[in-house]
């Protein structure tokens, strides 16, 4: 099933700030539906049923969550994206205590994230990458020459070459690398929706389409880029 690349699709128009932080940028569930209803004609978002509870399928831990997907205009199935039903405050709702809005809220919000997940529609948000506003970008400016002579300083003596340890020397293996980007992960997203959606944007960045976790099918390099990126987000 060949499945559209609806990356770079947004436009920064149509992203809105609120408040600071990562979690700022968003943008309409309404806008992220009419890019698919326009650059994904047929495609259509579903929630799955569960045959006791409807929409709603119910975590070990007593919260609730949806079960999202898409098909393609032949009636095919991408792969089931799990969205938490949460409150106001992201947090996940007892599946007891699940009233109406919150229901249709997180089928918006569900709408949005498995977008990114299947199509990398809005994943330059989850990434929080920069948007192409289609702009040319003006020359930067030349540095002013100081003509004036620097004043000279004491150079201060040259610090003795130490030989590093050899637990400098080691180099990570493939799992402890795994294992830093993970903790990365759950120190910069306080959203699990906001940890999904970058490793989703990460792996359609670099077209990992294979089974199991993402972070798995990244190769040492890939895997040292996400620590670096991640280091840089505030």
């Amino acid at each position: 099933m060949e499945i559209p690349d609806l990356s770079g699709a947004i436009d920064a128009k149509d992203v809105h700030t609120k408040g600071g932080g990562f979690a700022a940028k968003y943008m309409a569930w309404a806008k992220i539906a009419q890019l698919l209803h326009q650059k994904a004609p047929g495609w259509q978002f579903h929630l799955k049923i569960n045959q006791q509870t409807g929409h709603t399928w119910q975590a070990p831990d007593g919260t609730g969550y949806l079960v999202c997907c898409f098909t393609n205009p032949e009636g095919e199935q991408t792969a089931d994206f799990l969205f938490p039903i949460m409150d106001h405050r992201n947090n996940p709702i007892p599946f007891e205590k699940i009233t109406a809005r919150a229901l249709t809220d997180s089928h918006r919000r569900g709408l949005c994230a498995c977008a990114a997940f299947t199509f990398s529609l809005g994943y330059e948000l989850w990434a929080k990458e920069e948007i192409d506003e289609n702009s040319e970008s003006s020359p930067p400016a030349k540095a002013e020459r100081n003509w004036r002579k620097a004043p000279k300083t004491d150079t201060p003596p040259e610090q003795p070459k130490t030989d590093p340890s050899p637990e400098q020397c080691k180099t990570p293996t493939k799992r402890e690398l795994i294992d830093e980007v993970v903790g990365f992960i759950q120190t910069k997203f306080k959203d699990e929706v906001q940890r999904i959606g970058w490793i989703s944007g990460k792996a359609a960045e670099w077209d990992l389409s294979g089974e199991g976790p993402k972070l798995e099918q990244m190769t040492v390099v890939q895997l040292r880029t996400c620590i670096k990126e991640l280091k840089k987000l505030k």
